[in-house]
């Protein structure tokens, strides 16, 4: 789990969090949160037109 910034189309940051909520110290930047950011709603969009996942 994690909760993720965008700062414009080529930059962000993300934070991972527990499953109550809270932050942990971890925490990615740059393209790779952009990637992470992205991947988050394809996967969601591919398991309802699938019908796969929990």
């Amino acid at each position: 789990m994690a909760r993720a910034v965008t700062l414009g189309r080529n930059n962000a940051v993300g934070q991972f969090t527990r499953p109550d909520d809270s932050l942990r110290r971890a925490y990615v930047t740059g393209l790779t949160a952009v990637v992470i950011k992205e991947l988050a709603p394809r996967g969601a969009k591919y398991g309802a037109r699938t019908g796969t996942g929990a």
